[in-house]
């Protein structure tokens, strides 16, 4: 299984972007070319889905629900951080952190006006930053890291460019991407920033949060290690 999983993940990205792969690699684990997908040797720690107007453990947490509640989530933002603190981890073990991004209306990706970026990351250690493009004939980054490739908007995308009614803002078109970051605990807590940069206005380009799930991996250190090595 693993070897197969660096074969899928050596033909999906070049050596110049390691630095993606290693996390990716670890995630046989549930990444494949930079997409969740279910993982099979993952424990359950957190899930949070703000249904109940709840997030356990976010600062700078404010929730929305769009269409009369057809869709409730953490946000909007705009060029802001809100921050995921995690306790009670294992030091040496790795875990991944899996939520559903939401692009809301005019994102430009790498075109011009942009780049509109968002980033995912561990505070002091792994992180993964892209563009994302809801307009047609723009392209984004993702999914590589911003200015490691180029492809066309929306691509990856769960769902594109479907509108919701947005209180104060009205029916935006919003595109949802699946996105993991896994990461090898170094102590038992860990803060995960989300944030976005270089958007306009919060009714022109805003984003959201929703489903987040963190597994502890149950395969071994040294398995995910060895898959990692492969890579060198």
């Amino acid at each position: 299984m693993i070897h197969t999983i660096i074969q899928s993940i050596k033909s999906a990205f070049t050596r110049q972007n390691k630095r993606f792969m290693l996390p990716a690699c670890a995630a046989a684990l549930g990444v494949v070319a930079g997409v969740a997908q279910p993982a099979a040797h993952a424990q359950v720690i957190y899930s949070a889905n703000f249904d109940d107007g709840t997030a356990p453990g976010f600062a700078n947490a404010r929730f929305t629900s769009a269409s009369g509640g057809v869709l409730k989530v953490l946000g909007t933002y705009g060029n802001e951080t809100t921050t995921l603190t995690l306790t009670g981890l294992v030091p040496g073990t790795y875990y991944r952190v899996a939520t559903d991004f939401l692009a809301i209306y005019t994102w430009d990706g790498t075109s011009g006006p942009g780049p509109d970026l968002w980033a995912f990351s561990v505070r002091g250690g792994e992180s993964f930053e892209a563009s994302f493009a809801n307009n047609g004939g723009q392209v984004q980054s993702y999914p590589l890291p911003y200015n490691q490739g180029t492809f066309p908007s929306t691509t990856g995308a769960v769902t594109a460019n479907i509108t919701y009614n947005w209180p104060g803002c009205g029916g935006l078109f919003t595109s949802t991407y699946r996105i993991p970051l896994v990461f090898r605990a170094t102590a038992t807590t860990h803060q995960i920033d989300f944030a976005a940069r270089n958007l306009e206005s919060i009714c022109n380009e805003s984003w959201a949060i929703d489903n987040v799930q963190v597994d502890q991996l149950t395969l071994s250190s040294t398995s995910i290690d060895n898959c990692a090595n492969a890579l060198d």
